[in-house]
């Protein structure tokens, strides 16, 4: 199963793809064939094109970093939000006294 989402933006198009199957994020930035990969880290790979040019990203195992990805922000949201709460706590109590 596919996902797919294309944004254009003048006149070049990206093309965003997520195989559910291989779990493996794909983002085409040229409509061009790939003739080879360089590995960047163990999941990220650069899709290079026939002209020698980087045509697109590969992100394996997807969906275990777009879920490391959401919980890192959530948590950091939490955090955020303790510090507020701390903050809150503390101009209430400074405002008593």
């Amino acid at each position: 199963m596919f996902l797919r989402a294309v944004k254009s933006q003048n006149k070049q198009s990206i093309k965003v793809e997520l195989n559910l199957e291989d779990d493996i994020l794909y983002i085409k930035v040229k409509d061009e064939n790939v003739k080879g990969l360089i590995k960047m880290t163990e999941d990220l790979y650069l899709e290079v094109g026939e002209s020698g040019n980087i045509v697109g990203i590969q992100l394996r195992n997807a969906k275990k970093h777009i879920v490391e990805g959401i919980a890192h922000r959530v948590k950091k949201l939490i955090e955020e939000s303790g510090d507020i709460e701390e903050k809150k706590d503390k101009e209430i109590s400074d405002s008593i006294t």
